[in-house]
C-alpha cells in the first residue's frame, strides 16, 4: 500500500529516533550487531527519502503547469528580453538567439522578433520624431508585393427626383487605383566594446532610442517631402496636393491659413490638422485678433509633455520639422488635412541586428536596424492643402 507523504515524513522521523536511541544506548561499545542495525535503518531511510523526492517532484511539475498562461507568457518575456539583452551585448551569438526566441514561445521569424520594451522604445522615439507617423494611417502588410487600393470618387453624382413610373437612372461610380510598393530603409551605430560590457548600461533602451530617432528623420522628411522615387511620396510633393500661395512676399499670415483650410472641401477638412515648421510657429505666436488677444488658443489636452498644443480656427497646430522657412520664397512651411488620409504601409517589424566584424580592428560593434514600409495619399480627392511662400 503506498504511503502518503505525510506518512512517509513519519516514518523517516521514527527511523531517525531508533538510530538515535541506539548509538545513546550503546555509545563507544557498539557490538557487530548494533553497527549492522543501524546500516539497514539508514538504508531505509535512504528508501524513505527517495519516495518524498519522488512525490515533492511530482507536485512541483504539477504546480508549474497549473500556472496561469498569463504568467506563463510573462516568464517567456522575461526570458526572452534577457536573451535579447545577452545579444545586444555579444554574449550570443545569431543561432542562439534564434533557437532562445522559439523556445521563448515567440514567433519564428528569428532576428525579426524583438521584445515588445524593445520596439515599444523603438516606436516612441519614432513617433516622438516623426509627427505625421504618429497621426497617419498605420498598416502592417504580411506580403511584400505591390498593394493596389482602390478608390471609388462619388462627389459628382446626386440622386434624382422622379416622376411616377419614371425610369431610374444608375450612374457609376469613377474609380481608380494607387499603388502602393516596399521601399527599404536602414540606418547604423557603433558602439564601444567596453559601454556595452558595462553591466549597467541600459544597451536595450540607448540601442532602441538611437535607431528610432535616425529612422523617424528619414520617415519624416520622405512622408513630407518624398519624391516617390525610391522612398514614399510627400504631402508636399504630391501633385494632389492643393497649393496655396501666400499673399505676401515671405510672409504666411492667418489669412493664408484659412485660404489653406477652405481649399479642401467640407468633408476633407474634418479631422483636419496644421503641420507647420518651427519658424512659423514661432511667428504664429505672436498673431492677434482686434483686441490684442492671441490667434492660438490652448487645445483642451495641452500639458508640458505634448508640447502645449494649441488650436487655429480650431484645428491643431503641430510643428513638423520637415517643413520649410516662412521666410523664404518658395518654401512651404504650411500643410493642412486630415492625417487619416496619408497611408503608411510597413512591411513587417524592424530588424535590428549586431555585427562584430566590421569594426572588429577598433573594437567596436556595429548595429544595423533595417524596414520596409510605403507612405502617399489615398483618397480619390485632394485630401491636403499646402502653403507656399509668395517670391
Amino acid at each position: 500500500m503506498k504511503k502518503t507523504l505525510k506518512e512517509l515524513l513519519e516514518l523517516r522521523a521514527s527511523k531517525i529516533t531508533q538510530i538515535t536511541t541506539l548509538t545513546e544506548e550503546r555509545g563507544e561499545s557498539m557490538d557487530e550487531t548494533t553497527l549492522a542495525t543501524i546500516k539497514s535503518i539508514k538504508e531505509e531511510i535512504e528508501g524513505v527519502d527517495n519516495k518524498i523526492e519522488a512525490i515533492e517532484a511530482t507536485r512541483s511539475l504539477a504546480i508549474k503547469n497549473s500556472k496561469p498562461m498569463a504568467d506563463k507568457e510573462k516568464d517567456a518575456a522575461t526570458e526572452f528580453r534577457s536573451t535579447f539583452d545577452k545579444y545586444l551585448r555579444g554574449q550570443i551569438n545569431n543561432e542562439t538567439l534564434e533557437k532562445r526566441i522559439m523556445q521563448a514561445g515567440q514567433a519564428g521569424k528569428g532576428l525579426e522578433t524583438v521584445p515588445d520594451e524593445f520596439y515599444r522604445t523603438l516606436l516612441d522615439k519614432i513617433k516622438e520624431y516623426g509627427m505625421l507617423f504618429s497621426d497617419a494611417n498605420v498598416m502592417t502588410t504580411a506580403n511584400h508585393g505591390d498593394m493596389l487600393i482602390p478608390l471609388a470618387d462619388d462627389t459628382a453624382n446626386a440622386g434624382a427626383w422622379t416622376a411616377e413610373g419614371g425610369t431610374i437612372v444608375a450612374t457609376d461610380f469613377a474609380t481608380s487605383r494607387i499603388t502602393m510598393k516596399a521601399y527599404k530603409v536602414t540606418t547604423a551605430i557603433v558602439i564601444s566594446t567596453e559601454l556595452l560590457e558595462d553591466a549597467f548600461f541600459d544597451v536595450q533602451t540607448y540601442v532602441a532610442g538611437a535607431l528610432g530617432i535616425r529612422l523617424a528623420r528619414t520617415f519624416e522628411s520622405a512622408f513630407i517631402n518624398g519624391d516617390g522615387t525610391g522612398k514614399p511620396l510627400g504631402i508636399v510633393a504630391d501633385p494632389a496636393t492643393i497649393d496655396v500661395t501666400s499673399t505676401t512676399t515671405a510672409i504666411v499670415d492667418h489669412k493664408d491659413m484659412l485660404n489653406a483650410i477652405y481649399a479642401l472641401t467640407p468633408t476633407l477638412r474634418m479631422g483636419g490638422v496644421f503641420y507647420v515648421s518651427d519658424a512659423q510657429r514661432k511667428a504664429m505666436d505672436s498673431w492677434e485678433d482686434g483686441n490684442n488677444r492671441p490667434l492660438l488658443q490652448l487645445s483642451q489636452n495641452a500639458t508640458q509633455a505634448n508640447g502645449m498644443e494649441t488650436t487655429l480656427y480650431g484645428y491643431p497646430v503641430r510643428i513638423n520639422f520637415e517643413l520649410g522657412d516662412p521666410a523664404v520664397a518658395g518654401d512651404v512651411p504650411v500643410i493642412f488635412g486630415n492625417p487619416q488620409n496619408y497611408w503608411i504601409r510597413n512591411i513587417r517589424n524592424i530588424t535590428v541586428k549586431r555585427s562584430d566584424e566590421l569594426y572588429a580592428m577598433t573594437d567596436e560593434v556595429l548595429f544595423t536596424a533595417t524596414t520596409r514600409l510605403d507612405g502617399k495619399i489615398v483618397n480619390a480627392n485632394p485630401a491636403f492643402s499646402k502653403v507656399t511662400v509668395a517670391p
